[in-house]
């Protein structure tokens, strides 16, 4: 199974850039030559010719979301780090154009299974990391963050909301009307911390913004 990054040669004898799975027998993906412009295209399986050893180490950094529960469980813990990470820094930069709050990252506090309630009909299953941050405005801090960043969902409204950065309790977060209500931890703080510290696990979005780096 292709994953997120990887080059593959379509008859066409073009290189792509596999990004992930609409279905079990379509991908997205992006033409290498373009690989920069976000144009997203969907192909068919049978249009793979050749998977190739390459990978293109840019990918790293476009927001994903897992729509396959199978390419979820074929990723590595650094490809589903990788993939918070991007959402993680569109979230933030997005909330600083809408409310001028600066988020703060400070660190990962599990990997959870939840079910999200949607327009209190719909309900839905996600796959997130739990985030603890801190919210600036006008250069002073306001106040502690504990938010969801969803790295998987299941079939559902794409409009529904994906990330949630209102915390009732350790188990509950809200967008809106709309919450993820946490259902299995994946992976504990301590497991997550592990992994980074022992694999040498670095990130442009962790390196761009340290712990105690003071919000100007």
């Amino acid at each position: 199974m292709l994953r997120k990054g990887e080059i593959f040669l379509g008859k066409d004898h073009q290189k792509y850039v596999f990004l992930g799975y609409q279905t079990k027998n379509r991908v997205y993906c992006l033409g290498k030559s373009f690989s920069h412009n976000n144009e997203i295209l969907v192909l068919d399986t049978k249009y793979i010719l050749q998977e190739l050893e390459e990978k293109d180490e840019t990918i790293k950094t476009m927001p994903w979301l897992y729509e396959d529960l199978e390419e979820y469980k074929n990723s590595t813990l650094e490809d589903k780090l990788d993939t918070f990470f991007a959402n993680l820094n569109q979230e933030y930069s997005q909330r600083k154009e809408e409310t001028e709050e600066i988020f703060h990252f400070k660190k990962i506090k599990g990997l959870v299974r939840g079910q999200v309630s949607y327009q209190k009909e719909e309900t839905f299953d996600v796959i997130g990391f739990i985030v603890e941050s801190e919210i600036y405005k006008k250069n002073k801090k306001v106040k502690n963050c504990n938010g969801f960043i969803s790295i998987y969902h299941s079939k559902c409204d794409l409009l529904a909301p994906m990330n949630f950065l209102e915390e009732e309790n350790k188990m509950k977060f809200y967008n809106g009307e709309n919450y993820v209500l946490v259902k299995e931890i994946i992976k504990s703080e301590k497991e997550i911390l592990k992994y980074i510290i022992e694999n040498h696990y670095s990130n442009y979005f962790m390196n761009a913004v340290p712990i105690k780096e003071k919000v100007l």
